[in-house]
């Protein structure tokens, strides 16, 4: 209001950033004026319904100060309130537009506050939402809004968000909101809760200066369920402009893209997205049925396309084998470049279709260029840093890799997958002691974690400690219930060992499976590498290109194929990839 004041005393005059330093922090206070004179001028044009780029009422001037543009009609004198000190004469004209002003602070639009340094909120963690509404069936939907509400922010360059999986870690946590605070490495946490009743669906959410334990911020948001997603962007608008981070154009635009949606394909999406994040066969099943329903009921929304090329694209992964990959990552493509036909702005799409053009159609350029695009859409989206880390390392270049699964980390500290992808540059760059130790700290979190005992026990296998590696894969194969998997490198480690009829029987258990059903290729190869079978070896490795495994694309890198390294076959199997 002291902002909109000062102009208004000198209407289309330019009024410097340091006049306006003057009048509203007098000499010996200590604040963070650039970010404080931004947030309040961000808050005014709000207020006023303007815009930086094409202003109809206060117009920056680059690097110097700003301008009231608009017209500026003197009043008569008996037209104004009379307020205690306040101007007479011209100046009285700008009274009429601050007691608007007023107004809009009653109800909250400008209400805003400074951050000293050291109390800037550069982090936040959105806790898992509260279910109200008295029925558990419900839970999926408040953790959809959670997730959405947490993708919103993530979009925004300057904050860091902690991913929801991490954030999940303390549903029903006793845990005091500094302690939580000081695990994630956060500035602040939103938490709060949802009611839905009938048709409609309230959210109240509050935020915590984590520190001090202290209140910052409350507000309640209702809306009629096809409204959900504009509430989802006032409340992370609100936020935004709580913890007065400066948006730039691209990222205002983007927490505007809200539409009407039909509640039923919400709902669907949102139940997609709950069994998406569970990891399992079962689960992605789950969503695919999920999100085509959604579809079904609004073939235009693009965030339900995008969910079917996530879920596809991790079917079709060696990972997870659900579905061979010719049958899986074509679906995903399809359905990730709908997505962003209707929205290019979806930075889970990109990722999708990046992560199809690199672990099925070995298109390295485009992949990457993906990557970078849904990262540039979404800094604060840990699952494209991680496929971008999974990229990094098939081409060799580990130390960026290493970077790019810190950042991954910093935004998903208590991810499984993505601690245990911590490890996968000093696994490549055969820094084997530090890959142990990377290991062991993922199963400090997660004991029962199956994919740690299977790499840790590819660890021990390169160092040559055999029986610690058949130990972790047999931990493996009781936790994941993957039998041939387990076998393949149960296999691999037997044959190393010289224990050839050991190895022979995991073998027959992978070739057996094999005759029922789809097993990959790959599996084959592993025992066949164990037992220093080339020409087995190669055979089975020209059956995985042919079903383009992504085993291949980690060529260049991987231990367990460094015996065949000086074979020419080798070299042409690179080249058949189209590996750099």
């Amino acid at each position: 209001m002291q902002i909109l004041m000062a102009l208004l005393e000198r209407p289309g005059q330019e009024v410097s950033r340091e006049e306006l330093r003057e009048k509203l922090w007098p000499p010996g206070v200590f604040v963070d004026f650039e970010n404080g004179l931004n947030a309040a001028i961000n808050r005014l044009r709000e207020a006023l319904g303007d815009s930086a780029d094409n202003p109809r009422y206060v117009e920056t001037r680059p690097r110097h100060g700003y301008r009231f543009v608009a017209p500026v009609e003197e009043l008569p004198s008996e037209a104004v309130p009379r307020l205690e000190g306040a101007p007479s004469g011209r100046r009285r004209a700008a009274v009429a537009i601050v007691l608007a002003a007023v107004l809009l602070m009653a109800t909250g639009v400008l209400a805003w506050r400074l951050r000293v340094p050291g109390g800037t909120v550069r982090a936040i963690v959105v806790l898992p939402l509260a279910n109200l509404s008295g029925n558990p069936a419900e839970d999926y939907f408040v953790d959809g809004i959670t997730e959405e509400l947490t993708t919103q922010l993530a979009k925004i360059g300057t904050l860091r968000v902690i991913s929801r999986t991490s954030a999940a870690h303390y549903r029903g946590s006793n845990k005091s909101l500094p302690t939580i605070a000081r695990e994630l490495g956060v500035d602040a946490v939103l938490e709060g809760s949802v009611v839905r009743t009938g048709g409609r669906v309230r959210v109240t959410a509050q935020l915590i200066d984590a520190a001090r334990d202290a209140h910052l911020w409350a507000e309640t948001y209702e809306r009629d369920a096809s409204d959900v997603l504009r509430l989802q962007e006032d409340l992370a608008r609100s936020i935004v402009a709580e913890i007065a981070v400066h948006l730039t154009p691209e990222e205002q635009r983007r927490l505007r893209r809200a539409r009407d949606v039909d509640p039923a394909a919400h709902e669907a999406y949102l139940k997609g997205r709950y069994f998406w994040n569970k990891r399992t066969a079962e689960g992605f099943k789950a969503a695919v049925e999920a999100f085509q329903l959604s579809l079904e009921r609004d073939p235009t929304f693009a965030p339900a396309f995008a969910g079917l090329a996530d879920t596809y694209g991790l079917m079709g992964s060696s990972s997870y084998d659900v579905l061979p990959a010719s049958e899986a990552m074509p679906k995903a493509k399809a359905a990730a470049e709908r997505a962003l036909a209707l929205d290019d702005s979806l930075a889970e799409a990109h990722a999708s279709l990046a992560w199809v053009a690199f672990t099925y159609e070995w298109d390295f350029a485009r992949a990457e260029a993906g990557f970078r695009r849904a990262l540039e859409l979404n800094p604060g989206y840990a699952t494209a840093h991680q496929w971008y880390t999974d990229y990094l390392c098939a081409m060799g270049r580990l130390e960026e890799a290493t970077s790019e699964i810190s950042r991954a980390r910093q935004l998903d500290p208590l991810s499984l997958i993505i601690s245990n992808e911590a490890a996968w540059p000093l696994y490549y760059g055969r820094r084997y002691e530090e890959a142990v130790t990377r290991y062991r700290e993922t199963l400090a979190l997660d004991p029962e974690f199956p994919n740690a005992h299977l790499e840790l026990g590819m660890v021990y296998a390169s160092l040559g400690r055999y029986a610690e590696a058949i130990a972790e894969y047999e931990r493996f194969a009781e936790l994941s219930k993957d039998e041939t998997l387990a076998a393949a490198y149960l296999g691999h480690a037997y044959g190393r060992m010289g224990q050839r009829e050991h190895a022979l029987r995991q073998l027959a258990i992978i070739e057996n499976a094999r005759a029922r059903g789809y097993v990959p290729a790959v599996q084959v190869a592993l025992v066949h590498l164990g037992l220093g079978d080339t020409e087995r070896a190669f055979a089975s490795l020209d059956g995985a290109l042919a079903e383009r495994s992504d085993f291949l694309l980690y060529l260049k890198v991987e231990p367990f194929l460094d015996p065949l390294r000086r074979d020419p076959r080798f070299a042409r199997l690179v080249q058949r990839v189209g590996l750099p």
